[in-house]
């Protein structure tokens, strides 16, 4: 397959550049399957998130920040990221991003595997960052239904292309996306 285009944030070009240009931009990612590193701490972790933005200070300022949202990772600080709950080792990812303040946080279906009341905190933390800190928020999600409830705008995919986007309550009035992706 082809590709061509450019690829730029913030008015910066991040085309060719590595993943560390795209973080000291202000992009951060939680990727599918949470890419925790489970043999360390919750600490450790969220350590990890702050390295891009100078640790020792970033993460002094931004986990106080961060345990608001999660409360109980301060509790549980020390405890091994790998023998986390699932919906406890998605929100330390979610967490981990969030320590590097970014303007731009990505996140590849969230609401894999987990029980939905977790999927409901975890877009709830979301929208709320996004309302309260003005973060731009993009995500991939398979549950048309979270996704357009969380979303302002959405697109929906079919075959690497786009199919039809916009407002996201007009989507789910769309007869198609409504029959398709949403089951009424």
């Amino acid at each position: 397959m082809r590709q061509s285009g450019e690829i730029a944030f913030a008015g910066k070009q991040l085309s060719g550049a590595g993943p560390d240009k795209a973080a000291r931009s202000g992009i951060a990612h939680v990727p599918e399957g949470r890419g925790l590193f489970a043999e360390l701490s919750v600490w450790e972790n969220l350590r990890m998130g702050a390295y891009v933005r100078g640790e020792r200070r970033t993460i002094r300022r931004e986990a106080p920040r961060v345990f608001e949202y999660f409360p109980w990772m301060e509790r549980r600080r020390d405890q091994q990221a790998g023998t986390l709950s699932g919906g406890e080792q998605q929100m330390l990812a979610l967490a981990r991003a969030l320590v590097s303040r970014p303007r731009l946080l990505m996140l590849d279906e969230p609401s894999l595997g987990l029980a939905p009341t977790v999927v409901q905190e975890i877009f709830r933390i979301v929208k709320e960052l996004n309302a309260n800190d003005g973060l731009t928020v993009l995500v991939v999600e398979q549950n048309a239904n979270v996704a357009l409830e969380a979303a302002s705008r959405a697109y929906v995919l079919e075959v690497g292309q786009v199919a039809i986007g916009g407002d996201s309550a007009e989507l789910r009035k769309h007869e198609g996306v409504r029959k398709s992706y949403l089951g009424y």
